[in-house]
C-alpha cells in the first residue's frame, strides 16, 4: 500500500524485505499477497548480524545508500494514522 502511494505521487523509492537466516520457510508465507521485493539474507551476507537487525526494524536510505534513520513497526503501528503520516513523511523528505 505505501509503496504504491509513493509510486503515485511520483518517488523513485522501493520497499523491500529483507528475511533472517534461519527463517526461510516462512518466505511463502511472507510474501503470499504481496508484491515488494523479498529477499532472503544468507550465512555468506549475515546482513542482519551486520546491521543487529531487530524484527521488524526498517532502514531508511537516501539516494546515496546513507543510512539516514532506522524505525521498528513493533513500536510504530503504520495502522495508526498519525505514525503512518510520521513514517511517509520521513521516507519522502530525505
Amino acid at each position: 500500500m505505501m509503496q504504491q502511494e509513493l509510486n503515485d505521487k511520483g518517488f523513485d523509492m522501493q520497499i523491500l524485505g529483507i528475511n533472517k537466516i534461519g527463517l526461510e520457510e516462512y518466505n511463502s508465507t511472507m510474501t503470499e499477497g504481496r508484491d515488494i521485493p523479498w529477499l532472503q539474507d544468507t550465512s555468506d551476507v549475515q546482513l542482519w548480524s551486520a546491521w543487529d537487525v531487530k524484527y521488524r526494524d526498517v532502514f531508511i536510505f537516501d539516494e546515496t545508500l546513507t543510512l539516514r534513520d532506522v524505525i521498528n513497526l513493533s513500536q510504530n503501528d503504520l495502522n495508526d494514522t498519525d505514525i503512518y503520516d510520521d513514517f511517509f513523511e520521513t521516507l519522502t523528505t530525505l
